[in-house]
Parts: C-alpha cells; sequence; structure tokens
C-alpha cells in the first residue's frame, strides 16, 4: 500500500458520493463508507491528542512529526541499506560508500591523505574526507564495516548524540576561521562554499534574526562566542526547524479560527490535508502506534 493511497481514497469516496448518492440501492452502501472514513479520521485524532483535550496543539503535532520523522529514517536506512552492499555479504564498507557516492574507488593512502586534511581542493575531495569521517565515526564498533544498526549513525548523524562529536568538529572546521576553537558572532554569520549547516530557508546568514538566535537560546553564557556545548544546540535547533515548519504549515492550511490549535471538526473538513501531510507520514499514521 502507497503513503498516497490514503489521500485517493478520499478523492475517490467524495467522486463516488456525487455519482451515487441519490441512486436507489446505493445510497446505503456509501454511507457505510463515509461511517468507515470518519472512524479513521477519529481514530488518528485520538492517537495525536495525548492530553484528551479535543483539541490537537502544536506540542502534540510535533511528538508526532519526530515520530513520523523516525520510522521514515528507518525506512530509509534499510533502503539504503541493499542499494550499498553491493556484494551482498550484509556490510557496508567504506569502498562501497565512496563508489556509491563518487564512483571512485581510493587507495588506502588516499584515503588516510584526504582524512588528514591533504587533500586538493577539488569539492569532491572535501566531501570524500567528510564521508570517511563519518563512516569512521558511524563504525561504532571498529570493526571496519557499517552493520544495518550503524548505518543509521552515517546516513543520518544529525539525528544521533553518537555523531555529536563528529558534526562539532565539522561545524568549527566550516566557521571557525580564526582556529580558537569557538565560533564567533562574525563567523556565526560567514558561509563558506563547504558549509554544511547553513541553509537560507532556516535563517539567512548576516540577518537580524541570526544575531538575535546568536545572542539568545545559543550564546547562554553571554560571552559572545559559541562553545562545543552550545555549537551542539545550533545543530540540534536546525535539525528541529525542520520540524517546527511543518507543524505551522498543517496550523495555517487547517486551523480555520486561527486558536492555535485543531479541532475535530477542522480535521473532518480537511481530512485530505491531514493525510497527505508528512505530519501523519501521509497516512501511514493511520496504522502505525505512536
Amino acid at each position: 500500500m502507497t503513503p498516497r493511497w490514503f489521500l485517493l481514497n478520499s478523492c475517490l469516496i467524495l467522486f463516488t458520493y456525487t455519482l451515487v448518492a441519490h441512486k436507489p440501492g446505493r445510497s446505503s452502501n456509501m454511507q457505510a463508507h463515509l461511517q468507515e472514513h470518519k472512524m479513521l479520521l477519529n481514530r488518528l485524532f485520538k492517537k495525536i491528542d495525548t492530553n484528551n483535550d479535543n483539541f490537537l496543539d502544536k506540542a502534540e503535532l510535533l511528538r508526532v512529526a519526530n515520530h513520523m520523522d523516525t520510522l521514515q529514517l528507518q525506512d530509509n536506512v534499510e533502503h539504503e541499506f541493499d542499494s550499498l552492499d553491493h556484494n551482498m555479504d550484509d556490510l557496508i564498507s567504506i569502498d562501497e560508500c565512496i563508489h556509491n557516492h563518487f564512483d571512485r574507488k581510493l587507495t588506502e593512502e588516499d584515503a588516510e591523505r584526504i582524512l588528514n586534511g591533504k587533500y586538493t581542493k577539488s569539492e569532491t575531495e572535501f566531501w570524500i574526507q567528510r564521508t570517511i569521517g563519518k563512516f569512521r565515526q558511524a563504525d561504532q564498533d571498529k570493526d571496519g564495516y557499517l552493520s544495518h544498526n550503524e548505518l543509521k549513525y552515517y546516513l543520518h548523524p544529525e539525528a544521533y548524540i553518537e555523531m555529536k562529536e563528529l558534526l562539532i568538529n565539522e561545524t568549527l572546521q566550516d566557521h571557525d576561521k580564526n582556529a580558537n576553537g569557538l565560533i564567533e558572532i562574525e563567523e556565526f554569520n560567514s558561509r563558506g562554499p563547504e558549509s554544511s549547516l547553513f541553509d537560507e530557508s532556516v535563517r539567512p546568514p548576516n540577518s537580524a534574526d541570526g544575531i538575535d538566535m546568536f545572542n539568545g537560546p545559543l550564546d547562554k553564557d553571554g560571552d559572545g562566542t559559541l562553545d562545543r556545548e552550545e555549537i551542539w544546540k545550533w545543530i540540534s535547533m536546525l535539525e528541529s526547524k525542520y520540524h517546527l515548519q511543518e507543524v505551522e504549515h498543517m496550523l495555517s492550511q487547517v486551523d480555520d479560527n486561527r486558536d492555535g490549535k485543531i479541532s475535530f471538526e477542522e480535521v473532518k473538513k480537511h481530512d485530505y490535508k491531514i493525510m497527505d501531510s508528512p505530519i501523519t507520514g501521509h497516512g501511514r499514521l493511520y496504522k502505525d502506534e505512536l
């Protein structure tokens, strides 16, 4: 069953209803379908409404968005494992990763040279260095291979504490121009061509929003720099920003009375928007437990 089945099913129900609702012998059957659809919506609503106040608030929607994102990551890991495991030995090697991403085979000497920063100025070798570093950090048992469980760290490092130190080091490499182990406000607002963290959709560089973010939730001790823990908070904020944007988008589409929450009546009115949202996994939440 595809994720879009629920959206298509809703459209089919509405279309069929307009055709047969007034035909003898058909209306009772259609009513049964509509009743079943309402029951599915009610079940979905109750799954999300954990405080049982008959509304879906931002915190509840964020919880669901995080849950569905975790499931999506798991699905992605299984799919990518099959794609990367070229020799089908149920393990992923660094050679398989490099070949898959860059269509290139590295000698052991080349790998060490690039990992130690002695690479050419080509963008490809820069990202090969990042790939090797990420692979070695994800290889938790240090056997030189990635298992099914370890591949999740490699594919989605921002989601796992096991990759924290690697991501902090990469961020410092991108922004710490004076190499003092800290990110200053000028460095925070800079953007190099190799930067992996800056996303203009999250925060434009050199903006008032950027300064407010630096001086507000990030630089907690107010010393004008970000230390390693504050850098980690920045990385975590960028990861959670996407989920918040999805929730705010759903509220803008479904919350008709603009009270900051969604009622069951609003869910029924905008059922296709609920079912086709990433927050519900495009309908997957109907059958998955929270």
